[in-house]
């Protein structure tokens, strides 16, 4: 019995110090579990310029159940979903600084990332306002104080008419009127100093009416979609009717009925794309509807009342373009809300079903650009896709030794009279392109310096934001030799060429609140394109990155094997020139096309007024034609246009009458 106890009682012994092995390493596992990660991309050192700058995006991937970033006060950080977006203020200092971004997750080991940035050198202007934080006015907060430093002798401020400022050497002192409107508002402070990039900071400030029940009486409740999406992307193919829930939830049920008014918060567009980094267009307020009046009751002892949201996206929409629908809470009874629970956002953007799209040159010295809208689809879409006004010119003006934009009398009166010409192409969702070409003197599209690349494409997408348009389309032609030992060339080639279409994308992002495209007809030194490396950053962008689309010749096609980077769905498949008859689409020929995963078509020099010295409607490269393709795209008719538009003369007359065949 001893010796059985004994070799049991062992036994035992063992079988418990292999549990508490087994345990051990169990928990051993479960803490190897509970590791947390995080991993961010690009992780490397990021140095910035002294002044205008553009922002880094770094992406955050971990599974802990959040994260944060903290950085030195110079430098600036958003952050959105799993994005990290940096940028800095300007150095107005002659020396060169240095700070870090620290990226944390739960238990993971911290991710630093070295941030510096270069001195200030003595032709640039800068400008650094602290803090740049929004700016958020309420009853407890009444007053803000901006410090600026500059390298300019004097900055000058603009603030929004309810806002008072009060400048104090290098402080600026903001305080807001009392907010009787009965909305919220919204607006910008700004900052200038001569040439230096303007400082613009959102400043907002909350209704609060007394006599009325105010923002934080009563039970705390929330807006939101039925979703619970925000921002609520809707996506049409097609102009079209559309509808939302919205909600308005209490955290608990009311002893009494609880009453909230919604409406569009138009102000608030400013400040969405400033925190978003976006650059949303405002949705029409007139097409935007709400049952009930906007008034959602949440009867008394339940959580939850809503209402339907009408979008009306039959008019006054560019296709291909995003739109804001900022909803705010503007009135309520018995309930709360805060910043973070008044609003939601959606985002309305009316997309291009097309896979093959229709590109149309407008010879602007014979033909109206208007008579692009009277070739329309039995489904009611636009047969063209897009317009270019050929074309503008680039020119050399030897006595003042400067590179210009040049626009002869017929692209000037266009321009001149967008509202009139260009504005309603772009209502029915065509886009509209400033063409570029050659005019037989020393400056060409391929033959500019990468400084004089820079300083053109200022001047021309600042003429795109003025007038409203697209982008701006390329055509490699009808230059002389650049000058030797000028600032202004450098070598011409391929390398000149797409620096300037990467200049041209950079500046009229830099200039436009709205989404802008280059393209290229495949002709002169741009019939090959290469890689190019951004100037400040060292970064190498392909050709796909910073061309949206070329075309070819008559009768050609593009491919990406020519442009590296570069989609199908970026390249022509056919051009055809409408006058001289050259190039041909029939309806098999389209449907090769759109097999071949091709983007575009362009058409060129089609004129359908009778008067025109090119009237060509009933050529064979006419409507005929375009019927045909329209079969081989889409399955669809080309509906026969009833009208035109004239030209008279090469002097810039057109005439916005329609008239009738």
């Amino acid at each position: 019995m001893i010796i059985n106890d004994t070799f049991f009682m062992k036994k035992i012994l063992r079988l418990f110090a292999g549990m508490l092995m087994l345990s051990a390493a169990v928990i051993s596992c479960k803490k190897e579990e509970m590791q947390e990660t995080l991993e961010v991309t690009p992780s490397s050192d990021i140095t910035f310029n002294a002044t205008r700058n553009e922002a880094r995006v770094l992406t955050i991937n971990t599974n802990a159940a959040s994260w944060k970033v903290e950085a030195t006060e110079w430098i600036l950080t958003s952050v959105k979903g799993n994005s990290l977006t940096v940028n800095v203020k300007d150095n107005v200092s002659l020396k060169s600084r240095s700070g870090s971004l620290v990226i944390s997750a739960g238990n993971a080991e911290d991710v630093i990332i070295g941030v510096s940035q270069n001195e200030l050198t003595g032709d640039e202007w800068a400008i650094s306002v602290t803090p740049m934080d929004p700016i958020v006015f309420s009853s407890s907060v009444t007053e803000a104080v901006l410090t600026v430093e500059t390298n300019v002798a004097e900055w000058t401020y603009e603030v929004p008419e309810w806002v008072n400022a009060v400048k104090d050497g290098n402080t600026l002192t903001l305080t807001a009127t009392d907010n009787t409107t009965g909305v919220d508002r919204s607006g910008f402070v700004d900052i200038m100093a001569e040439k230096a990039q303007t400082v613009s900071i959102p400043v907002s400030q909350t209704h609060e009416s007394s006599g009325d029940p105010g923002l934080s009486d009563g039970v705390p409740g929330r807006l939101s979609d039925a979703s619970g999406d925000d921002p609520v992307n809707i996506i049409v193919t097609k102009a079209q009717t559309s509808t939302a829930e919205i909600v308005f939830t209490l955290d608990e049920p009311a002893a009494e009925d609880v009453s909230v008014e919604v409406y569009v918060d138009a102000e608030y567009l400013a400040e969405y794309n400033y925190i978003n980094s976006a650059s949303l267009y405002l949705f029409p307020a007139q097409n935007v509807t709400f049952s009930e009046d906007g008034v959602i009751t949440v009867p008394a002892g339940e959580l939850s009342g809503k209402i339907q949201m009408t979008i009306d996206g039959t008019s006054g929409l560019a296709m291909d373009m995003s739109y804001l629908i900022p909803v705010c809470v503007k009135a309520i009874d018995n309930a709360s809300v805060t910043s973070a629970t008044k609003r939601v956002n959606y985002v309305y953007t009316y997309q291009d079903p097309k896979q093959v799209k229709n590109l149309y040159y407008v010879a602007v010295n014979d033909t109206n650009p208007l008579n692009a809208l009277e070739y329309v689809l039995e489904d009611g879409t636009q047969f063209f896709d897009a317009v270019v006004l050929f074309a503008a010119n680039i020119n050399y003006n030897m006595a003042e030794d400067r590179v210009y934009l040049y626009n002869n009398p017929n692209v000037q009166a266009l321009l001149d009279n967008t509202d009139t010409y260009l504005q309603p192409l772009r209502e029915k969702g065509i886009k509209v392109y400033l063409g570029l070409l050659g005019n037989h003197d020393a400056a060409g599209l391929c033959q500019l310096s990468d400084w004089g690349a820079q300083e053109w494409a200022r001047e021309v997408a600042m003429a795109v934001r003025e007038y409203r348009l697209d982008g701006v389309n390329l055509d490699d032609e009808y230059s002389l030799s650049p000058l030797e030992n000028n600032k202004w060339f450098g070598i011409e080639g391929a390398e000149a060429g797409c620096r300037l279409c990467y200049e041209l994308k950079k500046a009229m992002s830099e200039e436009c609140s709205w989404p802008t495209e280059v393209s290229i007809y495949r002709m002169g030194n741009l019939r090959k394109l290469v890689s190019v490396k951004d100037l400040d950053t060292g970064i190498e962008y392909m050709p796909g990155q910073f061309v949206d689309f070329w075309v070819g010749d008559y009768n050609r096609s593009t491919s990406p094997d020519d442009a590296p980077g570069m989609t199908m769905k970026q390249c022509s498949g056919m051009s055809v020139e409408c006058d001289q008859e050259t190039g041909s689409i029939t309806e098999n020929s389209a449907k090769a096309i759109k097999e071949a995963g091709y983007g575009w078509v362009m058409w060129y020099a089609f004129d359908p007024n009778p008067e025109s010295p090119i009237y060509n409607k009933d050529k064979s490269c006419g409507l005929s034609m375009m019927q045909a393709a329209a079969r081989g795209f889409y399955g669809q008719e080309l509906l026969a246009p009833t009208g035109y538009y004239k030209k008279y003369n090469s002097n810039g007359a057109y005439d916005s009458a329609r008239y009738t065949y």
